[in-house]
Formats: structure tokens, C-alpha cells, sequence
């Protein structure tokens, strides 16, 4: 029997979905309020938030190949993936933080700074996050 044909038993596969809808579901709740954070609580005009959510979609996505390279090398006593899963919720939730009290900072260029500063923080977070999911289904 190869390794692609090998069965996942079902509690593994539950917990792993489970997981991965939770990862998921809140990457696209904290991307669906983003055009209210910059433009109305943090008061950043529209150009800027078109560039702002172009540079964290970017370099999200050079993060995610990134982790997945890193991942494959990977030996830790938690696993190969576990300590991404772990350091990328913890590293979304920064980011989460600052990208939505970026409102809270005195003139444009800080709110704008803070907003970008926050949203590629949580963009390259949830990179990891999702890429350590799919790499706890793949083993």
C-alpha cells in the first residue's frame, strides 16, 4: 500500500476539517470587514486601501510558499506542522490588533502605517495558518 492510498481515520478526519473550516472561516470574516476598517474607522481614504490590501495579499501569497518549503524540513517533538498552526494564530491575532485599533493613531500616515503594518502581519499569518492545516491533513 502507498502512502496516497492510505486511509485517514474518520476522528482524525473530522477534527482536521473541523480545524480547517475554523482557520478558514475566520480568515474570510477578518478579509470581509476590511473595507470598513480602513475606511470608516480608521478614516484612510480608498486609494491607499486598494494598495494597502494589494502589498498583504502579495506578500501572503510569497509567505505561503515560503512555510511550505520551510514545513517539508521541519522536525520538532510537536510535529512538522503544529508549531506554524500554533505561532500563526497567535501572530493573526497581533496583527488582527493592530490592523483594527490602526483607527485609534493621530494623523493619516500612521493610520495608514499601522493599518498596512497589521493587515501583511495578519495576511502572512493566516498563509501559515492555512498552509499548517493542509499540512496536518496531508500527513
Amino acid at each position: 500500500m502507498d502512502a496516497t492510498s492510505k486511509k485517514i481515520p474518520s476522528k482524525k478526519w473530522v477534527g482536521n476539517t473541523f480545524s480547517m473550516s475554523i482557520a478558514l472561516g475566520s480568515s474570510a470574516i477578518s478579509v470581509s470587514y476590511l473595507s470598513y476598517a480602513f475606511t470608516d474607522l480608521a478614516k484612510i481614504p480608498l486609494g491607499p486601501t486598494g494598495i494597502i490590501n494589494f502589498i498583504g495579499t502579495a506578500l501572503g501569497i510569497v509567505m505561503s510558499f515560503t512555510i511550505g518549503m520551510a514545513m517539508t524540513k521541519t522536525i520538532s517533538r510537536f510535529g512538522q506542522c503544529r508549531p506554524y498552526l500554533f505561532f500563526g494564530y497567535i501572530a493573526t491575532t497581533l496583527g488582527c490588533f493592530v490592523l483594527y485599533s490602526s483607527g485609534l493613531f493621530n494623523g493619516e500616515i500612521a493610520r495608514i502605517a499601522a493599518a498596512t503594518i497589521g493587515l501583511v502581519v495578519m495576511m502572512m499569518a493566516n498563509s501559515v495558518r492555512i498552509a499548517a492545516m493542509y499540512g496536518l491533513e496531508r500527513i
